[in-house]
């Protein structure tokens, strides 16, 4: 069974090009409006040859805690049914609102170094123009599989109030001994929560488990040495395994989101103007 869901996955990535995405993106859109009556739609770009869709949910008390931004692995779509979706609605329970944005695809094998092209900056200028109409003091990035690399390799500036970074099994190019995702994710300078499932892809295990080990060597080079808010040195980093889960978390849904919200209320920092504190 996992073996002939990693196909649909391989599938899915190649067959979800922007060609087909726009064939029907309309019957797309309207299928995610009416499973989703509480939520907001509304689009990135006017072009549907272009046009990326994205779905805003508001937790049901409020002050919320902030804004969770989330972004679906490749060839998937902003309200999948694993991952995303169940994360998109747990979430709002723990007093996050959330916004799942739909993301491009890009022809290559999952966690290959074909995937660390160049995303067009036209979708990288409306992806940050949407993020800031969130108007939210605490933002969160939570990403998931392959569009981790492919996200951060493209801001060419931070994000405004960014307070964390959730990457879901994350992956890294497989033939590169460095970890580009991680240098990264360290130039952010906020708390990284690297999370993968314990039956997740070889080379999500393999990618997680270098970032590990050169997270203890730098903080191993970093010992003694006086730490500041803005210095690099200061690292916050986290790396948890779901039990028994896959790469989609089928069924661990509920544990995903519970450990997920219960390092949140932890370590998600509070930015407003320009200050950082807990």
């Amino acid at each position: 069974m996992r073996s002939l869901r990693a196909l649909g996955f391989f599938l899915a990535c190649q067959l979800f090009n922007t060609a087909l995405y726009a064939e029907n993106y309309d019957a797309l859109i309207a299928q995610i409006k009416a499973q989703n009556p509480d939520s907001e739609i509304s689009t990135l770009g006017n072009d549907k040859s272009t046009a990326y869709f994205a779905i805003s949910t508001q937790a049901p008390l409020a002050p919320s805690k902030g804004t969770v931004v989330l972004i679906h692995d490749q060839g998937e779509h902003a309200d999948w049914p694993d991952v995303i979706r169940p994360l998109r609605l747990l979430l709002i329970r723990s007093g996050w609102n959330t916004l799942s944005i739909q993301f491009p695809t890009i022809a290559g094998k999952p966690g290959s170094q074909t995937r660390t092209e160049t995303l067009d900056q036209r979708y990288i200028s409306d992806l940050q123009a949407l993020i800031a109409t969130q108007n939210s003091d605490k933002l969160i990035l939570m990403v998931h599989g392959d569009n981790n690399l492919l996200l951060t390799n493209a801001l060419t500036a931070p994000l405004a109030n960014l307070a964390a970074y959730v990457a879901i099994s994350a992956t890294e190019p497989q033939d590169k001994e460095a970890n580009p995702l991680l240098t990264n994710l360290l130039k952010l300078n906020v708390p990284l929560l690297d999370l993968y499932a314990q039956r997740d892809f070889p080379w999500v295990i393999s990618a997680a488990n270098r970032r590990l080990q050169r997270i203890k060597k730098q903080m191993q080079t970093n010992l003694g040495q006086q730490a500041t808010t803005t210095s690099s040195s200061n690292i916050k980093y986290q790396q948890l395994i779901i039990p028994v889960a896959d790469h989609w978390f089928i069924g661990q849904e509920e544990v995903l989101a519970k450990r997920v919200a219960g390092w949140l209320s932890n370590n998600a920092q509070f930015v407003k103007q320009g200050t950082v504190t807990k």
